[in-house]
């Protein structure tokens, strides 16, 4: 790779992570009204609590590109999805009891706590282990997949896939 195509690829790659930034300040900025507000009123996309623009990738900005230029398919998206899963396997969210998982379990046999208490206890817990066995990159990688895969939902983009799709049925 020559040092003009290195230099070309590290700009586009600062050039998305800024354009990533400004989204996620706007999105923290929603988020803080929304706290602010108890909750009510215009949600945020939480998804930009994980993502970090400095973790993602070349592969990152090119989808992100093709959804801006309104040249992403269904294939180059599933293929996208495809390559983060396998480079993220075997890097799951498993989360193994500790002996302070096991007293609080106990507690809510005995019905000492409620099911919502010990419920609320494990779905922190399973937060708190998760961020410290996923990597920086891994959590920004698939938190910026799911804000993409969120944002080819609406009517218009499952539209544009399924008149892909029939055209390529139609080969």
């Amino acid at each position: 790779m020559s040092a003009e195509s290195i230099k070309e690829k590290n700009n586009k790659l600062d050039l998305f992570g800024a354009e990533i930034e400004r989204i996620k300040e706007k999105e923290m900025l929603k988020k803080k009204e929304w706290e602010e507000n108890n909750e009510r009123g215009e949600a945020y996309e939480i998804h930009f609590d994980e993502i970090d623009p400095e973790e993602l990738t070349e592969e990152d900005c090119d989808i992100y590109n093709k959804f801006k230029d309104d040249t992403l398919t269904l294939k180059g998206f599933l293929e996208y999805e495809q390559s983060i899963l396998e480079t993220f396997k075997g890097k799951g969210l498993a989360v193994e009891p500790t002996a302070e998982d096991r007293a609080m379990y106990e507690k809510f046999k005995a019905e000492n706590i409620t099911r919502d208490e010990w419920l609320d206890y494990w779905q922190e817990r399973v937060k708190v282990a998760t961020k410290n066995d996923k990597d920086k990159t891994q959590r920004s990688r698939e938190n910026f997949h799911a804000w993409l895969s969120n944002k080819i939902t609406t009517k218009e983009w499952r539209d544009k896939f399924k008149k892909e799709k029939e055209a390529e049925n139609k080969k």
